[in-house]
């Protein structure tokens, strides 16, 4: 996740304009909130043989929501970027869709964090 967000260094001023980069460093966040509990799990056993449906993994469920679904769609910004011969599709509707995306991951992340920290 830092080697993700440490690649911007320098280019934050470029976040603000760029819907492809908001929609990569959302995708990064995400992911490094997925796998921040893994050491925890880890040393308390719950790793191997863990149900699916097992409250503890609910955070790390959404964290992985919003990585496949921020850099999906930030991948496909940039596939038709580069493949169109216009400069630019249309940067509001991409502002709004990152915007619409951020708020469902925030929306849905929030009930998991607070269902995964009680123990079944």
């Amino acid at each position: 996740m830092l080697n993700g967000l440490l690649t911007l260094r320098g280019a934050w001023d470029r976040v603000r304009e760029d819907a492809v980069l908001k929609f990569y460093v959302v995708a990064i966040t995400c992911y490094g909130r997925s796998y921040a509990r893994r050491p925890v799990d880890v040393d308390q056993g719950l790793e191997q043989h863990q149900p699916l449906h097992r409250l503890d993994d609910r955070p790390r469920a959404c964290g992985r929501a919003g990585w496949n679904g921020m850099i999906t769609f930030g991948i496909i910004y940039w596939l038709i970027r580069a493949s169109s011969a216009r400069k630019c599709t249309s940067r509001g509707l991409m502002n709004f869709h990152f915007w619409i995306g951020t708020l469902g991951i925030i929306f849905y992340t929030i009930p998991c964090i607070s269902l995964g920290s009680r123990r079944a």
